[in-house]
């Protein structure tokens, strides 16, 4: 069963990676929007798509991390203090993106949609810290673990 549900995931994992790079690869092909060719900061044509699967990507996460963790508090109740400690740094990790936020409208010259706002720029701000924090751990975890295998 193990073996079944870790060839499910691999593949699912492979096909978000595959998604990723394609939504990538046309955000930074596929031109820019007719409104911003002669503005000093074209618009590409896919950013908001590619935004939207990002935050997409970040939900995805924070549900798999919290249904994994109560899985695993089900499963076996002496190991909860662990997985509380997981969900309590990642609520820490989200809380502390969210106070390096900056909620000050942009002076976006041209533009006059509605996203310019102090809640839609905090969300956006705690999203990219956090993911920038997570990047950093997830790379230095990387390298201790090569470290901690070239040493045995």
């Amino acid at each position: 069963m193990d073996s079944t549900l870790t060839k499910i995931l691999n593949i699912f994992l492979y096909a978000l990676l595959g998604i990723t790079v394609v939504l990538t690869f046309f955000f930074f092909q596929g031109g820019v929007t007719p409104e911003s060719i002669n503005s000093l900061y074209p618009e590409p044509v896919y950013t908001s798509v590619l935004l939207n699967w990002t935050y997409l990507l970040f939900v995805l996460s924070l549900v798999i991390t919290v249904v994994f963790s109560v899985i695993g508090v089900i499963r076996n109740p002496k190991n909860a203090v662990r997985s509380i400690a997981v969900l309590a740094v990642m609520g820490l990790v989200v809380l502390v993106s969210y106070y390096l936020a900056d909620g000050t409208k942009l002076n976006l010259v041209g533009y006059t949609g509605p996203d310019n706002v102090e809640s839609v720029l905090k969300f956006t701000d705690t999203i990219l810290y956090t993911t920038y924090i997570l990047f950093v751990v997830a790379v230095v975890v990387a390298f201790g673990a090569f470290l901690f295998k070239l040493r045995r």
